[in-house]
C-alpha cells in the first residue's frame, strides 16, 4: 500500500475510527492530501454500510481514492431517529434500548446474518466502482466466549462457512493481532459511574498494527513525531475531556 498515490482517503467504523485521540484513520489521514473520517462512537455495521454509500453519493469515489473500513462488533443496533443516528453501541452493555427491547428483538446469530450480509454488500458495491480499498476488523466476529450461531442450512454450513469469501477479504482484526485478545486498561476515567478505565487502543498500538497487517508499510517524519506527541497526551491524561481533539479528525459532512 503506497499512500503517496492517492489524492483522497475515506475512513469508515466506530470509535476506533474516530475518537479522543489520533487512531489509525488519522495516521493514515497524515500521509494524504485530502481525507474524511466518517466514523462515529457506538456504531454498528448498519451505520458503517450506510455511510460508506453516503460518502459515494456525495463525494463521487474514484480510482485516485482510498476506502478504509474497520469494520465493528455485530451486537449493535443503528438507528435514525428524530434527526440523527443513534448508535449506542453494544446492544448488551448500552443504555439506550431497554431490557425489553432487548428481550424481544435482540438475536446474536441474527446480528451475524445481517452484518456479513451487509458487509458482502459493501464488499461488491465497492469491487463495482473499481477503486483500492482495505476493510479491517476490530475483533472477531464470534468472540471466544461466544458459541458459534447455530447452522443455517440443511447441508450443515454454518453462517461463517456460508460468508467465508468476504471474511477472507478482512484484515485480520486489531484485537487479535496487536492486543492478543484482550484490550488495553489505559488509566483514563470516562463519562459515568464507574468508568475509570479506557479500553480502545492508543495510537501506537494503532500504528504498530497497520505495520503488521501491511508489511512495508512506511510514515513519513511528521507522522512519526504526530503518533509520538499524542501517545503522551493519551498517558498524561487521567479524564477523557484531557483529550480533546488537537488535530484535524478529517472533514465530516452527513445527512
Amino acid at each position: 500500500m503506497k499512500l503517496e498515490n492517492y489524492k483522497r482517503f475515506f475512513a469508515f467504523g466506530c470509535s476506533l475510527t474516530r475518537y479522543h485521540w489520533p487512531t489509525w484513520a488519522d495516521i493514515i489521514a497524515r500521509e494524504i492530501p485530502e481525507s474524511y473520517n466518517y466514523g462515529q462512537s457506538g456504531a454498528g455495521n448498519l451505520f458503517i454500510s450506510n455511510q460508506v454509500v453516503e460518502a459515494n453519493v456525495r463525494h463521487k469515489f474514484n480510482d485516485t481514492d482510498l476506502v478504509m473500513i474497520m469494520w465493528s462488533s455485530v451486537s449493535r443496533e443503528d438507528r435514525w431517529i428524530k434527526g440523527t443516528w443513534l448508535t449506542p453501541g453494544n446492544i448488551y452493555t448500552q443504555d439506550s434500548y431497554d431490557e425489553k427491547f432487548i428481550q424481544q428483538f435482540s438475536d446474536f446469530k441474527g446480528y451475524v446474518i445481517r452484518d456479513l450480509s451487509l458487509i458482502t454488500m459493501c464488499k461488491g458495491f465497492l469491487d463495482n466502482i473499481g477503486l483500492d480499498y482495505h476493510m479491517l476488523n476490530m475483533a472477531p466476529f464470534l468472540s471466544p466466549h461466544i458459541q458459534s450461531p447455530n447452522q443455517l442450512f440443511d447441508n450443515g454450513e454454518t453462517v461463517l462457512d456460508f460468508y467465508k469469501e468476504t471474511l477472507s477479504s478482512i484484515r485480520p482484526d486489531i484485537l487479535t493481532v496487536e492486543y492478543n485478545g484482550e484490550w488495553p486498561k489505559h488509566p483514563i476515567k470516562g463519562h459515568g459511574a464507574g468508568q475509570n478505565r479506557d479500553y480502545h487502543p492508543d495510537t501506537v498500538g494503532y500504528a504498530n498494527y497497520l505495520k503488521k497487517i501491511f508489511p512495508g508499510l512506511e510514515f513519513n517524519k511528521k507522522t512519526y513525531k504526530f503518533i509520538k506527541e499524542h501517545q503522551t497526551y493519551i498517558q498524561q491524561a487521567t479524564h477523557i475531556d484531557d483529550l480533546i481533539p488537537t488535530w484535524n479528525p478529517g472533514r465530516l459532512l452527513r445527512l
